[in-house]
């Protein structure tokens, strides 16, 4: 809570933002916080959805005009729980007289809305870096995201539902930290109707959150269910044999026999000792001290990994939706944008479009390009991932393997199963580059086609002994398809990928899509220095409502 209200004075006390500007900022941290809503929650509210009748807030989270709830259990109305602070009040009252102003009566108006206008949203991307840069400098932990705010609403009602009430010692303080003055008896009868310990309590945490289970809850936000199991198991009277304490102590017998020997058979004890001799640490609340280590904020967006990447495009082709990704991988919308974007252009030169991401301009095509996601995409990511994860390279490699993505882009056709590689220089390049990924030559097949004449046929002898002095196996096929090449069409090999222990990736397909997500992340480091002006907010994904209309 300390550091809750440190960063909201800051968002209102910015000399960097004007007056309105700070009043957004501030409202979207305390809405995040206090509410535990989503990102998209807070940025779809319209001034309808802000109640307030006799000093008591309510939130009524719905489908608006700018957009759908996550689901149908997103539906709901939402208690301030607890009191408000003189800044919170100060806040409320100060957005509700600014809503009233500039809304014009209009009550679909939007919460957060441009200067002037009533239903176009401020620059949801400016606001929430404000916002998180705020909370960095509060925690000082550069790790934080808008997100965590939700993270900490749900951990705070799941001590209200489980503790009957305000316990002493670590865990006492710890609920005081962050509820100050209000008692679990107090949170309960405001959302269960009845102080009483009882299952309600988890059923309303998770209605409050918006999910449809309990198990959601807890299984992905709340982050205390070990301190409270902890606290139980004190206040509990615990007899394990010497057996049983060797095992739950990852402890030897002798020395459980030992110890009950010198201290006697007490749980608490033998707990704690074991604790300590571990190194655990300790839990404690240990403010950051601003003064001393000052935060510098990192502004810059991290870089994902390959298999990162390769998880961020399925989770996007699968939903049709980038929303929420950006805090699901600890990175920034632009990043997210930048690989989308990547995707795209990258899938146009290959050909590769298994992932079957949309053109990000639609209406820049003759015709509407319909497109399918592979059916063995999900099937075959364990496989991939485990080959991405092994990427590991030097700068020297990185080069080497650049050049080898380049000649596959260009080397891949949708209408053939292999690569289709003209020159010698570029089978080279593109094997050695394998290699450094551990992938050898003596696991690719080469396909050289049958000459037209006997001239040609030559030709292809003389390509088949020099193929060979290089480690592959070659065959013979009737024909392969032409490369889209302007001089010819028919001059090329093909190069197809063999099922290997040592590479496990199955086969040709699989590396494709491997090499695919390696260009994008090597891509990325490209696009940080020739960025153009982007619209943020322009998704090549449409929503699933939305009709795809052509020309």
């Amino acid at each position: 809570m300390e550091q809750y209200e440190y960063a909201l004075h800051c968002l209102l006390t910015d000399p960097n933002h004007s007056s309105r500007d700070q009043l957004i900022h501030a409202a979207v941290l305390f809405f995040g916080y206090r509410f535990g809503l989503r990102a998209g929650e807070i940025f779809r509210l319209t001034v309808s959805d802000l109640i307030i009748y006799d000093d008591q807030m309510v939130i009524y989270v719905r489908n608006s005009v700018y957009g759908e709830t996550k689901t149908d259990n997103g539906v709901r109305q939402l208690p301030l729980i607890g009191s408000s602070s003189k800044e919170e009040s100060d806040l409320v009252r100060i957005l509700q007289l600014h809503v009233e102003t500039y809304s014009n009566d209009d009550p679909l108006a939007g919460l957060f809305t441009q200067l002037g206008s009533q239903r176009e949203i401020v620059d949801r991307r400016s606001c929430v870096t404000a916002v998180v840069d705020a909370l960095r400098n509060a925690t000082g932990d550069n790790d934080t995201r808008l997100r965590h705010l939700r993270h900490t609403c749900a951990s705070r009602l799941s001590l209200s539902m489980m503790l009957e009430d305000v316990p002493a010692g670590f865990l006492g303080d710890l609920y005081k930290s962050l509820w100050r003055g209000t008692t679990p008896h107090q949170v309960r009868s405001l959302l269960v109707g009845d102080s009483r310990l009882s299952r309600r309590g988890i059923y309303a945490m998770a209605l409050y959150m918006g999910h449809g289970s309990p198990d959601t809850t807890h299984r992905h936000y709340v982050h205390l269910a070990d301190l409270l199991l902890k606290d139980c198991i004190d206040r509990q009277f615990i007899k394990l044999d010497a057996k049983a304490a060797a095992y739950a102590f990852q402890s030897s017998y002798s020395n459980i026999r030992q110890f009950k020997y010198r201290r006697g058979d007490r749980f608490k004890l033998m707990a704690q000792h074991f604790t300590r001799q571990s190194s655990i640490p300790t839990p404690g609340l240990q403010k950051y001290d601003r003064t001393v280590t000052p935060i510098e904020v990192e502004n810059s967006k991290s870089r994902l990994t390959p298999a990162d990447i390769d998880r961020l495009l399925l989770l996007a082709t699968m939903r049709q939706s980038t929303e929420g990704l950006a805090d699901r991988f600890l990175t920034t919308d632009l990043n997210v944008h930048d690989i989308v974007s990547i995707a795209s252009k990258l899938q146009e030169e290959s050909g590769f479009a298994d992932f079957a991401i949309p053109s990000a301009n639609t209406e820049d095509n003759w015709l509407p390009v319909e497109m399918k996601l592979m059916d063995t995409l999900e099937k075959e990511s364990a496989r991939v991932r485990r080959f991405l994860d092994r990427i590991s390279l030097s700068d020297s490699d990185i080069l080497q393997l650049n050049s080898a993505l380049s000649i596959w882009a260009n080397s891949h056709y949708p209408n053939a199963s292999c690569l289709l590689i003209q020159k010698r220089s570029e089978i080279q390049q593109f094997l050695e580059a394998m290699e450094i990924l551990g992938i050898a030559p003596s696991d690719f097949d080469a396909l050289i086609p049958d000459g037209a004449n006997e001239n040609e046929a030559n030709y292809w002898v003389l390509a088949e002994n020099w193929l060979t002095s290089i480690g592959l196996k070659v065959n013979h096929v009737g024909r392969l398809p032409l490369s889209y090449s302007k001089l010819r069409t028919d001059s090329r090999i093909g190069l197809i990928l063999r099922a290997s222990e040592s590479h496990q990736l199955g086969y040709q397909r699989t590396l494709n899509r491997a090499l695919f997500i390696a260009s994008i992340w090597a891509g990325q480091g490209q696009q940080d220095q020739k960025r153009l002006p982007i619209e943020l907010h322009t998704d090549c994904f449409r929503s699933k409502r939305e009709p795809n209309v052509g020309l």
